[in-house]
């Protein structure tokens, strides 16, 4: 059983798979195994916890924060009313952080933005742009997914997530 926060949350990818697949912390956020974001996200899917998502920022390794350019409403509506279907495949640079917003775009799957560095793309084909991204090395060294529900835009206090996983793998004798 997955347990989803339906509060804004940072999900973190970390090699922690010798303790977990993925867990819960205390204060809302999730640690995820890095190599199994498919099957995180599958998860989450099957018990419908992804369909309220309103967006989410992605961070790498070596880029844990970023200055982004988020598009406004009418930006995102022009460009999927103006979309062309060469506008669907692009998904961003390897290690620069990127928007993934959830927004109905017609006959397309996404939309690339290259302007605001984003991604507007129907919440049901969320699987395809992750393998997409997996498949592309776009997500690659990954830090985290800071994830925003439509009506939770505030995320939990951040805690060091790096020496909380030392000490639950010092825990559980995995050191």
């Amino acid at each position: 059983m997955i347990e989803i926060p339906q509060d804004s949350f940072r999900l973190y990818f970390r090699e922690v798979r010798d303790i977990f697949k993925w867990h819960k912390i205390f204060q809302g956020d999730i640690i995820c195994d890095k190599n199994l974001i498919l099957e995180y996200l599958g998860h989450a899917i099957a018990q419908n916890l992804v369909w309220t998502m309103e967006h989410f920022d992605i961070f790498y390794e070596n880029a844990t924060s970023y200055n982004f350019n988020t598009p406004t409403e009418e930006q995102i509506s022009y460009a999927i009313a103006n979309a062309a279907r060469t506008t669907i495949q692009e998904v961003g640079e390897p290690g620069i952080p990127f928007q993934v917003f959830f927004r109905p775009v017609g006959e397309n799957q996404w939309i690339w933005m290259p302007e605001n560095n984003c991604i507007v793309c129907d919440i049901n084909h969320i699987m395809e742009l992750i393998l997409t991204g997996l498949n592309k090395g776009i997500l690659s060294k990954l830090d985290r997914f800071d994830i925003y529900y439509k009506d939770s835009q505030e995320l939990p206090p951040k805690v060091d997530i790096d020496s909380l996983i030392d000490a639950i793998r010092k825990e559980a004798g995995k050191v």
